[in-house]
C-alpha cells in the first residue's frame, strides 16, 4: 500500500472520504466547512440536523452529496467548553511558537480572578489597556453634540475643506494652496458656524480666580499652551469667525462652572494695516466627562454646558 501526500483543495478530490472538524452541535465552521456546505448543498445540513449531536472525541460520517468525495467524516475537536478557575491558567504551558498567546492567557487570568492591576508585589502577571484619550474625548464630545442638537444643526468631526495657505509662490510661479486645515469639531446651525477644538488635559479651575488672581493666571496659562491658541484662532480667522472654543474635561467630582474665560487674540491677516487686523475670542470651556454615579445628572450638566456655546 502506497501513501501519497497531495497539496490541493480537498473539496475537489475524488476520494472515498474527506475529514473536517466540527463542534458537538455538528456546526461546520471555518473555510473548509463553508466550502463543503457550498459544494455538498443543503442536503448535508439536513442530515447533520437529523443527527443533532456528537460527543467530544467521536466522529460522524455523512454522504458526500454534491462533492466528488463519496463521504464526509466530521471529527469532533478535542477541545470542549469547561468551567475554569484562575489556577488552570498556570497549568497551560506555552512554547516559543505559542508566545503570542501569552497576553491572552494573562487576560483570561485577570478576568477569572475578577482582578485589577495593583501596586503590591506578587507573582501575578498583568498588563494595561491603552486608549488614545484625546481621540476618544473628541469623538465623545462630537457624538454628544449630535445627540443634543438632534438634527437642528450639522456636526462634523475632523472637517478639512479649506487650505491654511492660499498659494505658494516662487520665482513668479504659483504652486497652489497648501496645509489643509483640519478642525476637531465644526458645528453649523442655520447660517452660524461654531469652531471647537478638544484638548484632553488638565487646566486650572476657572473659579479659583476668586482666591488668588495672580496665581490663578499663572496656573491657567501654564495649562493652555500658545500652540493651542495659535491654531484655533488662526483657523477661526481663516473662516471669518469671531469666536472659537477649546473644550477641556472637568476632573472627577468637579462641579460645572458658571463662567468661561476668554482669550482675545489679535490676528494679522494681510500687510499689517488696520484693515487686516482681526480679533478672535478663544473661549475656554470645561465639561463633565466622567459618567459614574448619577448618569442622568452628568448628562444634564454636560448638555447645559455645551448649549451655552450656541447662545
Amino acid at each position: 500500500m502506497s501513501l501519497y501526500i497531495v497539496k490541493a483543495d480537498i473539496t475537489n478530490r475524488d476520494v472515498d472520504a474527506i475529514v473536517c472538524t466540527a463542534n458537538t452541535n455538528l456546526h461546520l465552521g471555518g473555510l473548509i466547512g463553508k466550502k463543503i456546505i457550498a459544494k455538498a448543498g443543503k442536503t448535508i445540513l439536513a442530515e447533520l440536523n437529523q443527527i443533532g449531536h456528537c460527543d467530544v472525541g467521536c466522529s460522524v460520517i455523512t454522504r458526500g452529496y454534491g462533492l466528488k468525495a463519496r463521504n464526509v467524516i466530521l471529527r469532533m475537536s478535542d477541545v470542549s467548553d469547561v468551567v475554569c478557575i484562575a489556577r488552570d491558567c498556570d497549568k497551560v504551558t506555552l512554547n516559543r511558537m505559542q508566545s503570542e498567546y501569552r497576553s491572552i492567557l494573562s487576560l483570561c487570568k485577570i478576568f477569572l480572578l475578577n482582578d485589577l492591576p495593583g501596586y503590591t508585589m506578587d507573582t501575578k502577571e498583568s498588563f494595561c489597556f491603552l486608549f488614545p484619550m484625546p481621540l476618544l474625548f473628541e469623538g465623545f464630545i462630537g457624538g454628544f453634540l449630535k445627540s443634543i442638537l438632534d438634527g437642528k444643526g450639522r456636526v462634523e468631526l475632523q472637517k478639512s475643506d479649506q487650505p491654511l495657505i492660499n498659494d505658494i509662490r516662487y520665482a513668479g510661479k504659483s504652486y497652489g494652496p497648501a496645509f489643509m486645515m483640519r478642525h476637531d469639531i465644526l458645528c453649523t446651525i442655520e447660517d452660524k458656524v461654531f469652531l471647537m477644538d478638544t484638548k484632553y488635559k488638565k487646566i486650572q479651575r476657572f473659579e479659583d480666580a476668586k482666591e488668588d488672581e495672580t496665581l490663578w493666571k499663572m496656573q491657567l496659562i501654564r495649562g493652555v499652551t500658545q500652540q493651542d491658541l495659535y491654531q484655533v484662532s488662526t483657523f477661526a480667522a481663516k473662516r471669518n469667525l469671531k469666536k472659537a472654543y477649546i473644550i477641556y474635561p472637568l476632573l472627577r467630582y468637579e462641579d460645572v462652572e458658571s463662567d468661561m474665560p476668554i482669550f482675545q487674540e489679535l490676528i494679522l491677516t494681510g500687510n499689517s494695516s488696520l484693515d487686516d487686523i482681526k480679533f478672535v475670542d478663544v473661549v475656554l470651556v470645561r465639561v463633565p466627562f466622567v459618567f459614574e454615579e448619577d448618569i442622568d445628572k452628568t448628562k444634564e450638566m454636560l448638555t447645559s454646558t455645551l448649549l451655552k456655546i450656541f447662545e
